[in-house]
């Protein structure tokens, strides 16, 4: 049954996540709608793939292989057939009805993030009475106020308070989630333009490993959006090993940038027609399975 999930914004900025590929990130996302409320789904990469990218010329089972290298899930078996197991997803998602549909074993248990006070060790249940429901905010604690039919807005905008994370009831943790990247605007009376404000952290980047010369090549991936390669900064300076978070960052920027062809022809569209899928130019774009795509295989129309 599909259920609805929460994104954590920490997300965007985790160093196992960055480190995928674009399909496999979505692939990471697309996999809580099909995971039980344990964040346990079944491990059968043709029925998810008619699941959860049925329009991708992707392969499901190359992008799980590439979760598992980095972190994102485990493949294990239990009664004779195969399972994916989330990791950490019982930190972050919490239905008010848990629904436990897959068996697990202990060590998975671990790995999900189930603590003393949830019944992670509850059997594997189908129990239709227990239906999903919206996920609550994704913070370490219950959220004292839910949303009830016709409830006063009072109790709604408590409950939205108390759902803001809090360092003291994330105590637990002990290193704070790093957040997405902003575009920084200078406060009030600070001089400079985005340019002098990114080159004026360069000591404070030097002394965590990341010289100037890293800092020039993102700047110019970055093509001139200084704003955005601050904040590619400051994530990095909040990573556990600055220069390898940067690293990964610049590494995708390069792909992205420049799409690899063969004599002019990007390689996707080559390797689409070898599996028999037709691929015509159309206005300097690539008419593929009734959409329009340009040479990254980015969808630009229909």
């Amino acid at each position: 049954m599909a259920r609805i999930r929460s994104t954590h914004p920490g997300q965007w900025s985790d160093e196992d996540f960055v480190a995928l590929s674009y399909p496999a990130r979505l692939l990471a996302l697309a996999v809580r709608n099909i995971a039980d409320d344990r964040g346990i789904f079944e491990w059968k990469p043709l029925t998810m793939k008619m699941q959860l990218m049925p329009a991708d010329n992707v392969d499901i089972g190359d992008l799980l292989s590439e979760l598992v290298g980095n972190n994102i899930v485990i493949k294990f078996e239990a009664g004779g057939k195969q399972y994916g197991a989330i990791r950490n997803f019982m930190r972050w998602q919490r239905p008010k009805k848990p629904s436990y549909q897959y068996p697990v074993t202990e060590p998975v248990l671990s790995y999900v993030g189930v603590t003393g006070s949830q019944s992670g060790n509850d059997d594997a249940s189908t129990d239709d009475s227990s239906k999903p429901v919206p996920n609550r905010f994704p913070t370490g604690t219950e959220i004292a106020a839910q949303r009830k039919e016709e409830g006063s807005s009072k109790q709604e905008q408590d409950g939205f308070a108390n759902a803001q994370p809090s360092s003291r009831r994330r105590s637990k943790n002990p290193e704070p989630e790093p957040q997405p990247a902003k575009p920084k605007t200078a406060p009030p009376g600070e001089a400079g333009s985005a340019e002098d404000r990114f080159w004026a952290l360069s000591g404070d980047m030097e002394s965590k490993g990341v010289g100037r010369t890293v800092m020039g090549k993102l700047a110019k991936l970055y093509a001139g959006d200084f704003a955005s390669a601050i904040g590619a900064l400051e994530d990095a300076a909040r990573a556990k090993v600055p220069r390898s978070y940067l690293g990964k960052i610049i590494s995708n920027l390069e792909r992205d940038a420049a799409p690899p062809t063969r004599n002019g022809v990007p390689t996707w569209v080559i390797d689409a027609r070898t599996q028999g899928y037709p691929v015509e130019p159309e206005d300097g774009r690539w008419r593929f399975c009734g959409g329009l795509y340009d040479d990254q295989k980015q969808q630009v129309g229909m």
